[in-house]
């Protein structure tokens, strides 16, 4: 989930994923993907998306995969 819900230009966004767990009990890593229009934007791999990091207009999308260290889980 994105927070805030419903943002406004130049606002910093927040990527809320659910609860990962793993089988093994490993610890589990998250790594962020964030897409503007489904193109990628560059440099941005953190749970927040800083503001102005996107154009107005755009659809934002956070893709948040979990990786307990040997293989990645489904995005």
């Amino acid at each position: 989930a994105l927070s805030p819900t419903s943002a406004t230009a130049g606002q910093e966004l927040t990527c809320k994923p659910g609860a990962a767990t793993d089988a093994d009990k490993d610890t589990v890593k998250l790594s962020y993907a964030w897409t503007a229009d489904d193109a990628p934007i560059a440099g941005q791999t953190g749970a927040v998306l800083p503001a102005g990091s996107a154009k107005k207009g755009k659809a934002i999308r956070c893709v948040v995969t979990p990786n307990d260290g040997e293989v990645d889980g489904a995005a």
